[in-house]
């Protein structure tokens, strides 16, 4: 049987920042930190969520850092900017559709077991 199982990134918020500088052109004020979200999926059903990313973006030169690579200045508004981006609902949306079909398939073993009687 053919499966696609994997991970993907889905870009959930940018929180510009007006206080820090790019460390590649030196420009004041023309950063964004994008957050991104990582789930994995089935069949490119979001299943469940892995965590987020950071990554700060300069809107003037275009150059990019990953949270990893930030000085400790960045890296403490990284972690604000990471905390203000929610988890979106859509990405459970495999998940409940396996414990609905699970529940759905095994309905009268359920229902056997909540009255005590034997399933037939």
């Amino acid at each position: 049987m053919f499966n696609v199982f994997g991970w993907r990134l889905h870009k959930i918020k940018t929180v510009p920042n007006a206080a820090l500088q790019c460390e590649h052109c030196a420009q004041s004020g023309g950063v964004a930190f994008d957050v991104y979200q990582e789930y994995a999926h089935y069949f490119w059903i979001p299943t469940y969520p892995q965590g987020k990313r950071v990554v700060l973006q300069c809107v003037k030169c275009g150059s990019s850092q990953h949270q990893d690579e930030l000085s400790p200045a960045s890296l403490e508004a990284a972690v604000a900017a990471r905390r203000s981006a929610r988890t979106p609902a859509w990405t459970f949306v495999g998940l409940v559709v396996l414990v609905a079909a699970g529940l759905y398939l095994n309905h009268d073993k359920i229902a056997a077991w909540l009255h005590g009687t034997p399933a037939s």
